[in-house]
């Protein structure tokens, strides 16, 4: 059997305590993360008379010239395309009006805590 000193005991057990407090300093940023969400509509049946047809993007003025706004349109476009639709030309109607919205609202919710004055409490 190995007999252990209290004092390497001791030593043992702050040396495991400062690990552990390592750690959760370093997991406290993780439980600050905010997920990431995104809803996506998807059609699963595309009529064939809509085959060769033309599309444009419905754009808002505030949103016109947003990055986040014109990447979500280069990735719908193509997309649209592959199912027979042409982007519609400048000036010519088109037959679809497509509207991207990319929103990136954040809510924040604020929680009451009791403060205690009492130094005894």
């Amino acid at each position: 059997m190995c007999d252990i000193t209290p004092m390497a005991r001791l030593s043992l057990l702050k040396t495991i305590v400062r690990i552990a407090g390592g750690l959760s300093v370093l997991m406290l940023p993780a439980a600050c993360a905010r997920p990431i969400t995104t809803k996506v509509t998807r059609f699963s049946a595309w009529t064939a008379a809509a085959a060769g047809g033309t599309f444009s993007f419905a754009t808002a003025a505030d949103q016109a010239n947003d990055l986040e706004q014109s990447t979500y349109e280069s990735y719908v476009g193509p997309e649209l395309q592959k199912l027979g639709l042409r982007p519609a030309a400048a000036g010519q109607v088109d037959r679809t009006q497509v509207n991207v919205m990319a929103d990136n609202r954040i809510k924040e919710k604020i929680y009451g805590e009791a403060v205690y004055q009492d130094a005894y409490v």
